[in-house]
């Protein structure tokens, strides 16, 4: 009878590691190299050049980010005060550990048929970054703001 016991509980330890692991998926990310920066995105997400603009579009066009390098501080507070008088909410400065990097974000709840939108200004290596993101793509957006260079 004792025999058994260790048995169910090695069988139901597998089946539970198994059942866990079928549940979570990892993102791949691949390195984009721009004249704005280099950075990471998923690798079934697509980057377009746009001028001073890198725009990038999830593969199911349900969520967009816009990368901006700004000019410098100047251009930096400017951009910042003009979100802010479109009426983003600031929704604080937030720390990304791995990078240490600050971000400050605002947030635009959509109106009519427009998506939501979520904006993010940091300063990175002496440069000064803006990125606008639609649907909320915040996994995106967290993991350029970590790999920017």
């Amino acid at each position: 009878m004792h025999s058994k016991i260790p048995i169910l509980g090695i069988l139901g330890m597998l089946i539970l590691v198994v059942a866990v692991s079928g549940c979570t998926s990892s993102t791949q990310y691949k390195t984009i190299n721009t004249s704005q920066g280099s950075f990471q995105i998923p690798t079934d997400w697509i980057m377009y050049s746009k001028g001073s603009c890198i725009e990038i579009d999830s593969s199911d066009n349900s969520s967009q980010i816009q990368f901006f390098k700004l000019k410098g501080a100047t251009d930096y507070f400017a951009n910042m005060a003009d979100t802010e008088q479109a009426g983003a909410e600031n929704q604080g400065v937030y720390h990304n550990n791995v990078s240490d990097t600050s971000y400050t974000v605002y947030h635009t709840v959509s109106n009519n048929n427009n998506p939501d939108e979520t904006d993010y200004f940091f300063m990175k290596n002496g440069n000064y970054y803006y990125m606008r993101g639609y649907s909320s793509p915040l996994d995106q957006m967290d993991q350029i703001v970590q790999t920017v260079k």
